[in-house]
């Protein structure tokens, strides 16, 4: 087998690879629905925490109930709010100074933009680390 048929033949493989493991996803995500379903009783409901159902001989089936929470700062509303419970008073300014984390994140198409002198600043404070590379067979558009 010359050295582009190898090559073709580890492309096709790892394309039959990416749709087995869809197809297991997919039925991972359903098989999880309905375990759910029979064994706590769930309906995609806001419940939150851990509950268990006992199986016997000692094992037992734990799920844990997630919520995802996501602040709307669209033009500014979390600043608005956290000033009204900052202006209530002395817990309010408590409450308000824990209440929300602000965690720095880079612009890279900013970074991008730097003057040398200012990218060597910044990544005196900026790790970068390989991810993982995309992949994608591209399939020819039909004439």
């Amino acid at each position: 087998m010359n050295e582009q048929a190898k090559r073709d033949a580890k492309i096709l493989e790892w394309q039959e690879a990416v749709k087995q493991l869809a197809a297991a996803k997919d039925a991972e995500a359903a098989l999880r629905k309905e375990v759910l379903t029979e064994c706590f009783d769930f309906d995609g409901d806001d419940r939150e925490g851990t509950q268990n159902v006992e199986l016997g001989n000692g094992y037992k089936l734990k799920a844990v109930f997630k919520l995802n929470r996501r602040l709307n700062n669209k033009d500014e509303a979390v600043d608005k709010v956290l000033t009204k419970i900052e202006k209530s008073g002395a817990e309010g300014q408590f409450v308000a100074e824990r209440l929300v984390k602000w965690k720095p994140e880079l612009s890279l198409s900013e970074y991008k933009k730097l003057p040398e002198k200012f990218k060597k600043l910044i990544d005196e404070v900026l790790t970068a680390s390989p991810g993982t590379p995309a992949l994608e067979l591209v399939v020819p558009k039909s004439k």
